[in-house]
């Protein structure tokens, strides 16, 4: 599990929401500008009161979408970007994608079997093979959606372990996405 911990920036713009109704920066040293006047201000003080806050861990959930089709990519990030406005307080979205099976063979499956949370897994790529190289059997496959359009290759995956299924309509890809967006969510919930 990776967790990424507040860094100085996200600290200083906490720092600053709190701070502000009763602090107007610029700040020089210790001393703060309020109202027109330099006050001494005890960051240390403001900082630990805050510390809870500030050190709080934030959840990083590793999605690998393996899927050679741009208009689909694209549709598909637009409704993972809202899903990460949804679940951001407690954890974000880091996004891997590739495009054709030599990826997968070459960087996937050389790494941990629990390096990624939740896989969206399509079946054709880029160079005409398939993502099927992926090693389901090494990977947990309640974290793995197998999102082909053709039933034939979701069969497939369903034969190798994967139980969820979100068959690809070209023709609607909002519907096929929020299909996905549900599945997502679920294994998300599962997480956190």
């Amino acid at each position: 599990m990776r967790v990424r911990y507040n860094t100085p920036k996200r600290l200083a713009s906490k720092l600053v929401a709190y701070a502000t109704p009763l602090v107007v920066l610029p700040c020089f040293a210790n001393k703060a500008l309020l109202y027109g006047k330099f006050i001494s201000v005890d960051f240390e003080y403001v900082l630990w009161d805050y510390k809870k806050e500030l050190t709080e861990i934030m959840r990083t959930i590793n999605l690998l979408i393996l899927e050679d089709d741009v208009e689909t990519l694209s549709v598909l990030l637009k409704h993972i970007a809202k899903l990460e406005e949804e679940i951001a307080p407690k954890a974000d979205i880091d996004v891997t994608i590739f495009s054709n099976y030599k990826q997968v063979e070459d960087l996937v499956n050389n790494q941990p079997a629990d390096f990624y949370d939740i896989i969206l897994l399509d079946r054709d790529c880029k160079m005409g093979a398939s993502f099927h190289v992926l090693n389901i059997e090494k990977i947990d496959t309640e974290k793995i959606i197998s999102i082909s359009s053709t039933p034939q290759w979701n069969t497939e995956a369903r034969a190798r372990g994967v139980e969820k299924i979100v068959l690809k309509e070209y023709m609607d890809l909002d519907k096929f996405t929020k299909g996905v967006i549900a599945e997502m969510t679920q294994i998300i919930n599962t997480i956190l």
